[in-house]
This record gives C-alpha cells, sequence and structure tokens, in this order.
C-alpha cells in the first residue's frame, strides 16, 4: 500500500505535534498542544482503515482541557472567565495577575484540606510579595 503524500504530510505533523509536547513535559516547561493536527491525522488515518471520523469544527477557547489523569488535580473559573487546571507540578504562576493569584489562593484554602498543595501556596504568597514590592516601588 502506498501512502499518499497529504497523509504523510499529516503524520509527520501528528509526530511533531506529540514528540515536541513531551519535550517540553520533559524539560518542566509548560507546553501547548494543536489539537487540529491530532485531529486531521485521525480523519486522514480513518479514511485509509475505512473508519470515516467525524469531528465537528468546536470553539475550544476558554475550556479546560485535561490532557492526563495521571495527577490530582484542581479546576478553577476566575471571575474574569478564564479557566485553569491547577496541577501540583508545572505550574507557572508568571502567567497570573495579581488578583488572579489572590483567587487561586483562596480557591486552595477553600478546596484542600491537607497540605497537598503547600508549596504551591507558598510559590504563591511569594508571587503575590514579588508583585506587590513592584508596585511599591513603581510609587
Amino acid at each position: 500500500m502506498e501512502l499518499s503524500e497529504e497523509f504523510l504530510k499529516c503524520y509527520q505533523e501528528f509526530k511533531n505535534e506529540i514528540t515536541s509536547t513531551y519535550s517540553y513535559l520533559e524539560k518542566d516547561k509548560t507546553t501547548t498542544i494543536n489539537l487540529d493536527k491530532i485531529k486531521d491525522f485521525l480523519i486522514s488515518f480513518g479514511k485509509i482503515i475505512d473508519d470515516e471520523i467525524k469531528i465537528k469544527e468546536t470553539d475550544i477557547n476558554d475550556k479546560i482541557l485535561v490532557l492526563t489523569d495521571k495527577e490530582d488535580k484542581k479546576y478553577l473559573s476566575f471571575e474574569n472567565g478564564k479557566k485553569i487546571v491547577m496541577t501540583k507540578t508545572n505550574f507557572n504562576l508568571t502567567n497570573y495577575n495579581y488578583s488572579e493569584l489572590l483567587e487561586i489562593l483562596r480557591f486552595l484554602d477553600i478546596t484542600v484540606s491537607d497540605n497537598s498543595y503547600d508549596y504551591l501556596r507558598t510559590q504563591i504568597v511569594e508571587e503575590i510579595n514579588s508583585i506587590s514590592n513592584v508596585s511599591i516601588l513603581k510609587n
């Protein structure tokens, strides 16, 4: 069986997407994943094995996407509508402003009764203090 150039290109994009995602994760870096490349590959592969796959176009903006269920996660929607999935590791606090950090801290205080997120709580407090210190210096 000979594979079309279109399928091979689709496969290569899919492979690159998956390998680069895992590469970032191995380096403890935050990563993104392009679901359209995965969808395109599945549709192309389905054509080859006579298994038509129909996936409706869906807007995934502001949706929470859980990539794995191997780790305990907490889900939070901010007052401004942004949504996040918090894990105990690989959490980049620089992406959040002062009020969002306070919301995360309050959320953890309400929802987590054990010490499993204490490290993250400490990091949040340090980031809040850092933002506060910068604000004081600017004034």
